[in-house]
């Protein structure tokens, strides 16, 4: 391997920038050529829907949970254009780098420490070693976006979705995730994307809203132990496809009540963190335009009965669910605001230049 090649992947991670700059818009990139929309999940969401999905579902709702993560981690790697194995450009100590110093920078939002160990591409293994870590630090699960999206991750750097993962508890704190390659294994949902397409309708344009650097700038939002927080809550930064797999999957189980009713009661909870200091009806809904807009989607405008989003993050999978995930988001935050309940029931969706969705009663 020579220096200039390792310079070269090395620079790829190194030069990644979380750009908070834009109102509207939260950009991961990579060096010069690879950028990713991202959004600010709310850490706990995806706690209160794992464990409602498990409590309802059992342990098939444990395995859904892996399974969506795994298609997640997998989709990522594949529409991020990192070289896997089957790259001949690259040496396979040059892959493995690139992985692991990727781990590194995911943990900058999501935990304290994601180590892998005993990494061996050829025999097609790793060992996961987790501290601190979204979703398991607060409630001990966190399998769709810990297990799974690991599991799903290293399918991709070594070509092949047959590797499953298999946790370890150490304590409290800290877990393991065994990967290897097996016989009974979840393949993974393949979703097409065109790159070109993608790249269009997320382009960055100026939007009148407050940017997530500004939400930190007024301290209003806070970074610290590797997260971001308002008052007690975290978010972390998830590149949009996440969001856009988790609800697809859940619709194709029929669960989509389950997504809506914990999204809804979560959502009561964050209005109150956020909307608090505010009286007035209307401030609070300026105010809950500017703050999810902040987040990462895009041009967001509550009224009292709808909700619009302009620029909103786009995936191909926009054209096969109908946002329940933000329906009950957006539901919660107007039944807050009004004191009664307020369920926004349909989406009227447009792509043309922009993915624009509007939320009705």
């Amino acid at each position: 391997m020579t220096s200039e090649t390792i310079k070269n992947l090395s620079n790829l991670l190194s030069n990644q920038i979380l750009d908070l700059s834009n109102p509207g818009f939260v950009i991961t990139r990579f060096g010069v050529n690879i950028s990713k929309r991202d959004f600010m999940v709310p850490e706990d969401f995806l706690c209160l829907l794992e464990e409602n999905t498990i409590k309802e579902k059992g342990e098939e709702g444990k395995k859904f949970l892996y399974y969506v993560g795994k298609c997640f981690g997998y989709h990522f790697g594949s529409v991020s254009s990192f070289p896997n194995i089957k790259n001949k450009n690259y040496s396979e100590e040059e892959i493995k780098i690139l992985f692991s110093d990727f781990l590194k920078m995911i943990r900058n939002t999501w935990g304290e420490e994601l180590i892998p160990k005993n990494l061996d591409f050829k025999q097609k293994k790793v060992q996961f070693f987790f501290k601190n870590f979204i979703v398991f630090r607060k409630n001990g699960l966190g399998y769709s976006i810990c297990d799974g999206a690991g599991t799903g991750l290293f399918d991709f750097f070594v070509d092949d979705d047959k590797c499953e993962g298999v946790r370890i508890v150490l304590n409290k704190k800290e877990f393991l995730v065994n990967v290897s390659h097996t016989d009974f294994y979840l393949p993974v949902e393949k979703y097409s994307i065109n790159i070109s397409e993608t790249s269009i309708l997320n382009k960055i344009v100026k939007v009148n809203k407050n940017s997530l650097k500004e939400l930190l700038d007024s301290k209003f939002m806070i970074y610290k132990t590797n997260s971001f927080f308002v008052g007690d809550l975290c978010f972390f930064e998830c590149e949009i496809s996440f969001l856009y797999i988790l609800e697809f999957e859940f619709n194709k189980k029929g669960w989509s009540d389950l997504l809506f009713n914990s999204a809804l009661s979560f959502s009561k909870n964050l209005s109150s963190t956020i909307l608090n200091n505010f009286s007035n009806k209307n401030d609070k809904l300026f105010f809950a335009s500017n703050f999810f807009s902040a987040l990462g989607l895009g041009d967001v405008d509550f009224f009292s009965n709808k909700v619009i989003c302009r620029f909103f993050p786009f995936h191909p999978l926009a054209r096969e669910i109908d946002f329940t995930l933000f329906k009950g988001i957006f539901s919660g935050v107007l039944s807050y605001i009004f004191e009664e309940d307020i369920i926004l029931k349909k989406t009227e969706i447009s792509i043309d230049d922009n993915l624009t969705i509007k939320f009705e009663k």
